[in-house]
């Protein structure tokens, strides 16, 4: 059995977060709560519902650390390694490896809601006629926003036979594309004819 007060006790990452969401009165009562049992052995009086669940569930956790605390004191296996605390303040971890429950408290923690699916790229969104009229607006390429979003809309948002990434990108080859066609053509590309002159002689004629 421990001998109270005790100077340290392990404070999971987990306790911190099951504050969140709470009022700050809440979020007080329920640390206060922890460590008073922790290091006094004292029993709280929590009359909210949520910080009463987060206690009952930080409990056990508390306890099972405490006794091996004390198991060490007393004797037992001979300790490998600790987590750095002096040897009269050793919790009895071996390897820096936690108990049991924390494994299992671990193990049911899921991902906060809002995180982004892991090795997943984000999904495409089709662009609405605003979002392209905007973007061709900031660069001034005068392409036709309606006719952009018709165009790949009719195609199920698809370049050639592959899903569509960055409709941005899409729009910068268009730009490219209407500025090659609409660049004069040189005079090295203008197609020639053959003709008779007067002397009798084929001469090449370029036409404009």
């Amino acid at each position: 059995m421990n001998e109270y007060p005790l100077d340290a006790f392990l404070f999971y990452r987990s306790y911190r977060e099951s504050l969140n969401g709470m009022t700050q009165k809440d979020q007080l009562a329920t640390l206060l709560a922890i460590i008073d049992y922790a290091l006094y052995g004292v029993e709280p009086t929590l009359k909210a519902k949520i910080p009463a669940a987060v206690f009952t569930v930080a409990r056990p956790i508390v306890d099972a650390n405490n006794a091996r605390r004390a198991g060490g004191k007393k004797g037992g296996r001979p300790k490998k390694k600790t987590l750095g605390f002096p040897d009269e303040e050793s919790i009895g971890f071996e390897n820096e490896k936690p108990d049991a429950l924390y494994n299992k408290e671990i193990k049911n923690e899921k991902e906060p809601p809002n995180s982004p699916p892991r090795g997943k790229r984000e999904r495409f969104t089709p662009p609405t006629v605003e979002d392209v009229a905007a973007y061709c607006l900031e660069r001034q390429n005068g392409i036709d926003p309606e006719e952009f979003v018709s165009f790949y809309a009719s195609k199920g948002w698809k370049v050639g036979t592959s899903p569509m990434k960055d409709w941005r990108a899409a729009v910068v080859t268009w730009e490219k594309k209407r500025a090659k066609e609409t660049s004069p053509e040189p005079e090295s590309a203008k197609r020639g004819r053959l003709v008779v002159d007067e002397n009798g002689e084929e001469v090449a004629v370029f036409d404009g």
